[in-house]
């Protein structure tokens, strides 16, 4: 009896195709769903990544500033006045900074008060206001933006703040004739927080939240 061989030239035949249909379709569904939390994994640390570079620019800029800034006790009731959240009425902390000034001119270091008033920047405030746009959060946390105050212009330099604070450490007095006054700081204390674009509607995760600090100091002293 002669045995029927199969034709290498006539391919795949209907059954073989359905079984590789069935693998590759399985395969499909086990690379889809192990990319599911990787992709969310991916969204939430472009939210912090986001955050952490906002974060750092302003402190950047706020660190410049304060650093060329100088004060006197005028100065600090101003601050004081500004905006005060608790703590000691002197100290804080504060929600606002300033008005600080900048300076901007090179004079006497022991003795700034013999800087010309045109070598101070026009009064600069830090303060934070609420947010219109996107509003509080959902969970009715209230959200602020950090507005920067000069010279009749406010600028919006940080959103999505839930809190920030200022606390003072004002210069020592009596310090020896003839030396450079001992400098000033102050620690700022900033946490923003966002909606989570991965959270899937769990207890928890729903935002994501970044704490930050910094200490800065004042390194001149603004005379009269």
């Amino acid at each position: 009896m002669s045995r029927a061989h199969r034709d290498p030239r006539a391919g795949l035949t209907l059954l073989e195709v359905l079984v590789s249909l069935v693998i590759v379709s399985g395969l499909a569904l086990v690379l889809l769903a192990a990319n599911v939390p990787l992709s969310r994994a991916s969204s939430e640390a472009g939210v912090a990544f986001d955050l952490d570079r906002s974060a750092a620019r302003f402190l950047s800029d706020l660190r410049r500033e304060l650093r060329r800034s100088g004060y006197n006790q005028a100065d600090l009731q101003a601050q004081v006045a500004a905006g005060v959240d608790g703590g000691d009425p002197l100290t804080g902390p504060f929600s606002t900074v300033g008005p600080f000034r900048m300076r901007t001119g090179f004079g006497n270091t022991v003795n700034d008060a013999n800087l010309a008033a045109s070598s101070w920047s026009a009064p600069i405030t830090y303060r934070l206001a609420a947010s219109s746009n996107p509003g509080n959060y959902a969970d009715g946390t209230p959200r602020y933006d950090v507005q920067r105050v000069q010279g009749g212009f406010t600028t919006v330099v940080l959103r999505h703040v839930q809190a920030l604070s200022f606390v003072l450490f004002p210069q020592p007095e009596g310090e020896p004739a003839g030396t450079e006054p001992s400098a000033a700081h102050i620690e700022v204390s900033l946490t923003m927080r966002r909606e989570n674009p991965a959270w899937t509607g769990t207890a928890t995760g729903r935002f994501i939240t970044r704490t930050y600090s910094e200490d800065i100091e004042l390194l001149n002293k603004r005379g009269q």
